[in-house]
């Protein structure tokens, strides 16, 4: 099967080509979740196919609406629950100590 994707390590291509109506959606998540409504979204598919770029479009959606966002990139080590949840819970108190750090300066 042909496709327009190609392997680019999460580099930003020139054009985001069909990927408005994912950006919507996740601004849709967002919007839902301030009004109490928590939702999940989940970006998966072949290597190539544009996730990494994806989710980085997705932080700049997120932050734009001062959100903050925390980032993990899964590897075999955090296979582990608790590893993987201790890791989360590290990175969620250091984004909010920065978070922290810009309100007061």
């Amino acid at each position: 099967m042909a496709t327009f994707f190609t392997p680019g390590n999460g580099i930003d291509p020139r054009y985001l080509a069909g990927r408005d109506s994912y950006m919507a959606e996740f601004s849709r998540c967002l919007k839902a979740f301030r009004e109490g409504l928590p939702r999940n979204m989940a970006v998966y598919g072949v290597r190539g196919t544009g996730k990494t770029v994806l989710a980085h479009h997705y932080r700049v959606i997120a932050e734009s609406e001062n959100w903050a966002v925390v980032e993990r990139e899964f590897n075999e080590k955090l296979a582990d629950e608790l590893v993987f949840g201790n890791a989360i819970c590290s990175d969620i108190v250091s984004s909010a100590s920065s978070v922290s750090l810009k309100k007061k300066i």
